[in-house]
């Protein structure tokens, strides 16, 4: 048996997910590390990722296609409509609260 205990400053404002299918499309464009691996990276904080984010964003928007062809998972669990509407709304939500605490839960 265990105790969990938190003092939370804020609710949670955003949760989302994604498959872990998407992975590798999320590593060629750059969104992988502020996504899935932002704790490792020491980015704490909403504003820690924007910078990153940016970039994978613009990524995956210039690299559509080939994004696509060589990283839909084959057996169909994510896509790349689904990495770029959570890609967005995670964008958008870091820019209008920057103070926000980042959690991952893998």
């Amino acid at each position: 048996m265990s105790l969990d205990f938190s003092l939370v400053e804020v609710k949670e404002v955003l949760d989302v997910n994604l498959t872990h299918n998407l992975g590798g499309m999320a590593d060629a464009c750059g969104l992988y590390e502020p996504l899935w691996r932002a704790c490792e990276n020491d980015w704490e904080y909403a504003d820690d990722i924007i910078k990153p984010l940016e970039k994978g964003i613009a990524n995956l928007m210039v690299n559509k296609k080939e994004l696509i062809e060589k990283h839909t998972p084959e057996n169909g669990w994510g896509n790349y409509d689904q990495l770029k509407s959570v890609a967005l709304k995670v964008y958008a939500m870091c820019v209008s609260n920057p103070e926000l605490k980042i959690e991952i839960d893998k």
